[in-house]
């Protein structure tokens, strides 16, 4: 420090002595926490003390020997790090791993039996994700507890890691399986960086789905994919059919081979309902967020994405015959229910507008530009052609496929689609409109025509006679 303003109590000795005195004490600070962290996580030494996801301060005095874990992401890891054998106790979702048919099951119908952990008399107890009330529990019986918060994306997942080979005692191993991770991760990201993203979804069943926020969503992206649910909300949500319907994934993932899923609704209707695509994960890696599961998962992704756009070809023309194949079920079904011709005409057009299913237009309130859907009875309402239903459903379909409505059999046909620019579905019920009132008022328009030909030569010899009578009239006085 500067002698001259040590000694000297001035302005300019108080400010330039204090902040010299308190980035001192901050660098020693720092030094300190430094050699702390490496006596802690470096050399894996204990005594240890850490501090858990709930803020509560985990003491080890030696190297834990009975491990038992209430997850199976956090038995995953263990495996990976080479602590198998000291793990005495797993969930029953673990039984994948080898060597865990000598370990004892702790799960209960929901989550874990806190009797069954305390069973295992264990040193330590790894809890990924559980509930904050089970952990309390967990420490009411007197056992050490260090609750992880949830891994959602690689850095979550590589953090975690990490933990779990200080708390064993385990660092160099933890730190190389996350070092093959990140390459694994780094080599995926490369390997899909110049194909185009493929829209995805996970299905759960009863409509739940993986969305933005997971550790599915973390790998999807990682994979190549896009998810389509990432879009509708965090965690797991419930998307109705409509919803499924409109994002339309090209690719489902799956956990075994022939997905029945993809024979119910609204799946069956989607893109990859239509041409059976599809990708098996491992369930294991799949729903357990660990290094092994990233490596894994992401390389069977991106596999998969690679494999259906070798077989597609990226084709537009093989995409857009998928989703016309979509529009002739529904034109099919509008079809056999003939007892309303102009829903039938609406349907057609519902079908023509972005090869989107009527299912998933017939329950939407608004089309995509806003306009009510129930300007479909337009139509029906201005008596436009009904007994031309039909050939205004197949005008509409060959609009969605050509979009041309030349080749229609009749002029009020090409009118009730009312489609002579291409236009939208939007449009086509109000063009509807707009021409059905143009052919009434043309009739109108003919009838006044009609009758003023007629009314001219009539009243052409009334006034001649008018005439005469008052030229005649006065000639005679």
């Amino acid at each position: 420090m500067n002698r001259n303003y040590l000694n000297q109590p001035a302005p300019r000795s108080v400010i330039e002595s204090t902040k010299r005195l308190a980035t001192a004490v901050e660098e020693l600070q720092t030094e300190d926490k430094n050699q702390d962290e490496s006596n802690n996580t470096d050399t894996c030494g204990f005594p240890a003390n850490l501090t858990d996801a709930t803020g509560t301060k985990i003491s080890l005095d030696e190297r834990p020997d009975r491990i038992t874990t209430t997850n199976p992401s956090a038995a995953q890891t263990l495996w990976e790090i080479g602590a198998q054998d000291r793990v005495v106790g797993v969930t029953q979702f673990a039984g994948y791993l080898n060597g865990t048919d000598n370990k004892t099951d702790v799960s209960a119908e929901f989550g874990v039996s806190v009797e069954k952990v305390v069973a295992t008399n264990p040193d330590l107890v790894l809890a990924p994700n559980a509930s904050a009330g089970q952990v309390a529990d967990l420490r009411a019986q007197n056992l050490t507890v260090y609750h992880f918060p949830a891994a959602t994306d690689v850095e979550d997942i590589a953090a975690k890691t990490k933990r779990t080979g200080r708390l064993v005692g385990n660092c160099g191993a933890a730190g190389d399986i996350n070092n093959e991770m990140n390459q694994t991760v780094a080599d995926v990201k490369n390997q899909t960086s110049d194909i185009d993203r493929v829209d995805a979804l996970y299905p759960l069943g009863g409509g739940y789905v993986a969305a933005d926020k997971t550790f599915i969503n973390e790998i999807m992206r990682i994979g190549g994919m896009n998810n389509v649910a990432a879009t509708e909300g965090e965690g797991y949500p419930q998307l109705s059919d409509e919803v499924v319907l409109r994002a339309n994934p090209d690719l489902i993932i799956a956990t075994n081979s022939n997905p029945p899923i993809l024979d119910q609704e609204p799946y069956a209707s989607t893109s990859a309902g239509t041409s059976d695509s599809y990708v098996v994960l491992n369930n294991n890696y799949l729903n357990q967020p660990a290094p092994r599961s990233v490596i894994e998962s992401t390389k069977a992704l991106a596999a998969g994405v690679e494999k259906f756009q070798a077989e597609s070809g990226t084709d537009d023309e093989d995409d857009d015959g998928t989703a016309s194949g979509g529009s002739d079920d529904s034109d099919s079904s509008d079809d056999s229910d003939s007892s309303d011709s102009s829903e039938d005409s609406g349907s057609g057009d519902n079908s023509a507008d972005s090869g989107k299913t009527d299912i998933e237009e017939n329950q939407t309130s608004t089309d995509g530009n806003g306009t009510s859907l129930n300007n479909v009875t337009t139509p029906e309402e201005n008596r436009t052609s009904v007994n031309n239903t039909t050939g205004v459903d197949d005008n509409a379909t060959s609009l969605n496929q050509s979009q041309t409505t030349e080749n229609t059999s009749s002029e009020q046909d090409s009118t009730a689609v009312g489609s002579d620019e291409g236009t939208t579905e939007t449009s086509s019920p109000n063009g509807t409109s707009d021409q059905a009132d143009k052919e009434d008022d043309t009739s109108a328009n003919t009838t006044a025509d009609q009758t003023g030909s007629e009314t001219p030569g009539f009243g052409f010899i009334v006034t001649a006679l008018a005439i005469l009578a008052f030229v005649y009239v006065p000639l005679r006085r």
